[in-house]
């Protein structure tokens, strides 16, 4: 795995700045700080499970509440949010951070180059994604972190003597795309070569490596599909998108292959034409993110999520078209 964290971790001799009345003051950092960091950087380096790197997300954000004009607690979470699938909104926001708290940085042109590269890959989510695969990137590669239970991944077996098939599960590592050997890419690199080919549907070969390498399977990478009244979020950071926008904001979290989500599109596209200019219509496909389901407490599809001035005041769970209509007109008024 590439080095992420190249920057000097003798902690003991860090200051971080804070402004305090107009003048800038250096203290030294709280040992509650640098022990978290260093926690989070442990985390890191010997990752091995989806779990590790939660943890580490965890370690670098407690420091960031304890110190945040701390800027290097924001560039290893910009960092961390980067190697996870549906992160990379949040990434640029807090390596953003960073060199806004540390203009003179030293690595300033390396970061300003990840975050025209997490930008993206922002950009091209926005329009196709893996159908029912989530992805996280840890320390020897980039690993499945889940699959979507109304999705059976297939994987053949072609070193046998003759084909069978199993089912791919959470924990494989992907060694391949088609042909293409991925040691040492990050989810970044990951999702470049997806975005090569232009086509609506395209199957994805993957090589697993483990246990069961050389066997094989597909994904399908779908296009976005809704009309431009509708906001298909990708890598954005859904939290800023509610806590910025000036009009009502409502979000459909779906799955793929959920039959009676597919039962609210008329609605969606029905309401969005009429008052997309009044009320901002988002779908957020949890297949895609699982952190996003996390940091929204989704545990199931279709949900509903109303909010105003960024405060959320209403849901729907399951299927209720005419609640819906109900609800979105009272939007607008």
């Amino acid at each position: 795995m590439k080095t992420m964290f190249y920057k000097s971790l003798i902690l003991s001799i860090l200051f971080f700045v804070f402004q305090n009345n107009n003048a800038f003051t250096q203290q030294e950092i709280p040992d509650a700080v640098k022990d978290k960091i260093l926690n989070g950087i442990n985390y890191l380096e010997n990752s091995k499970t989806p779990e590790d790197i939660d943890k580490a997300v965890k370690e670098f954000t407690d420091a960031a509440a304890i110190a945040p004009e701390y800027a290097d607690v924001h560039y290893y979470l910009g960092k961390t949010f980067s190697m996870m699938q549906g992160n990379a909104g949040k990434a640029v926001k807090e390596l953003k951070k960073y060199l806004e708290l540390y203009p003179d940085a030293p690595d300033k042109e390396k970061v300003i180059g990840e975050i025209d590269e997490l930008e993206e890959v922002i950009n091209s989510k926005n329009t196709s994604y893996l159908m029912g695969i989530s992805l996280i990137e840890l320390s020897d590669g980039i690993y499945i972190r889940r699959i979507s239970p109304n999705f059976k991944a297939r994987i053949s077996n072609i070193g046998g003597p003759s084909k069978h098939f199993t089912l791919a599960s959470a924990g494989d590592k992907i060694d391949k795309i088609n042909d293409i050997n991925i040691k040492g890419y990050s989810i970044q690199d990951f999702y470049k070569l997806i975005e090569k080919d232009t086509n609506n549907y395209t199957k994805i070969s993957l090589t697993i490596a483990g246990t069961r390498k050389g066997e094989i399977y597909t994904y399908t990478k779908k296009k976005k599909m809704y009309s431009y009244d509708v906001r298909e979020l990708g890598e954005e950071d859904l939290a800023m998108i509610i806590k910025e926008a000036k009009n009502p904001v409502v979000v459909f979290f779906l799955s793929d292959w959920c039959k009676t989500c597919e039962q609210y599109n008329g609605y969606i596209t029905q309401r969005s034409t009429y008052i997309s200019d009044s009320v901002t219509f988002i779908i957020a496909n949890i297949d895609e993110s699982t952190s996003l389901a996390k940091e929204f407490g989704i545990s199931q599809t279709p949900v509903i999520y109303f909010y105003k001035d960024g405060n959320l005041f209403d849901k729907i769970i399951g299927y209720d078209g005419e609640l819906f209509k109900k609800k979105a007109e009272t939007l607008n008024k």
